[in-house]
């Protein structure tokens, strides 16, 4: 991505923040966060705003549709790859439209370089349509997935070319960590602590 799409993405991201009243998800957010960035999905006040207006407008629509088949056709050179990339972007298009945070927080151990990141989303209603889309998408593109138990939750883990991702739901929320432990921080609301 270059520099101006970032800028871009930044300033969108600037915009709709305050538009919400509040940190999106921060009672969910680990306290000892040392960064984090939240996404007020979509709202009323959104489709109001001129980027909301301009998401709507059937031309915008038109182009999406057709970014989508390139990137089906570019990511599938097979069944199962194309079947993946559906699963992809039916993700996507779910997930932004909810809050979302991500926050940084210390390594795991000490003196290693590598940050903690956690996700969290609030799929409110979309939560099985969600989840469908990425066991789909887990099984397209054959990645190696086993069940965990991260305290009393049931996860899944995802190996990776590097660390593997622990994915979980809290009743209506997707949390997805490389620390499992985190998912139990994500599942007990904070109640006097918050960013």
């Amino acid at each position: 991505m270059n520099t101006r799409n970032t800028a871009m993405l930044m300033c969108i991201l600037c915009i709709s923040l305050p538009a919400a009243g509040q940190c999106p998800l921060a009672d969910r957010v680990p306290a000892e966060s040392i960064g984090y960035i939240g996404w007020a999905g979509r709202s009323l006040t959104f489709d109001g705003s001129m980027v909301g207006q301009l998401i709507g407008e059937p031309a915008l629509a038109s182009m999406l549709g057709a970014l989508r088949e390139a990137t089906v056709k570019g990511l599938g050179d097979t069944a199962l790859r194309k079947e993946g990339a559906e699963h992809i972007w039916d993700i996507a298009t779910i997930a932004w439209q909810h809050p979302i945070a991500i926050a940084v927080l210390p390594p795991v151990e000490a003196g290693t370089p590598m940050p903690n990141p956690v996700m969290i989303v609030d799929l409110g209603e979309d939560r099985e349509s969600f989840a469908e889309h990425l066991d789909g998408m887990l099984a397209a593109f054959e990645a190696e997935v086993e069940e965990v138990l991260v305290g009393p939750l049931t996860c899944k883990m995802v190996q990776t070319g590097g660390p593997p991702l622990v994915f979980g739901y809290v009743e209506n929320l997707l949390v997805v960590a490389m620390d499992p432990e985190l998912i139990l921080q994500v599942s007990k609301p904070a109640e006097e602590e918050s960013l």
